[in-house]
């Protein structure tokens, strides 16, 4: 029910951050204690969490993938990965922002859309004069509308 009312009542003691399941708080308090209690039994590298652990197995020592698409056959560990993964067939967005009518592959970028309706538009483009809101929106501007500096003549 959390996840539909994004109440988040347990917080991070060290940097505040909220979660809306203790679970996911304690997953993230190992990243401040550094404790990381899965070991993988083929070379003994430690993990914090048991989905890390088992995505190093496929990687590094070519354990299965037991979900593939059937259009593709590109395999996946998780279910819900090969659910997304089906969208790119699709070309489906089902999720659409109420305020603007943009629609999203997936919640959570909806949902990363949806914090930048009414945020200031901190960062500009130094080359046009564009705004961004975040920092990270600026970086791909430059980067796709090829803004380069003209050579200084040696």
């Amino acid at each position: 029910m959390r996840s539909h009312t994004g109440e988040r009542p347990f917080s991070c003691s060290v940097c505040a951050k909220r979660f809306s399941m203790k679970k996911v708080l304690a997953y993230h308090m190992r990243t401040h204690t550094g404790e990381k209690p899965y070991v993988c039994k083929e070379c003994g590298e430690f993990f914090r969490r048991r989905d890390l652990l088992r995505t190093h197995h496929v990687r590094a020592h070519g354990g299965s993938m037991p979900f593939s698409c059937l259009i593709c056959n590109k395999g996946f560990l998780y279910k819900g990965a090969l659910g997304y993964h089906r969208l790119t067939h699709t070309g489906e967005k089902p999720f659409e922002c109420k305020k603007c009518g943009k629609s999203f592959r997936s919640k959570s970028i909806l949902k990363d859309h949806e914090t930048g309706h009414g945020a200031e538009e901190a960062f500009s483009c130094s080359e046009c004069g564009k705004r961004f809101q975040r920092k990270r929106y600026l970086a791909s501007h430059v980067l796709s509308q090829s803004h380069k500096r003209k050579a200084i003549p040696q």
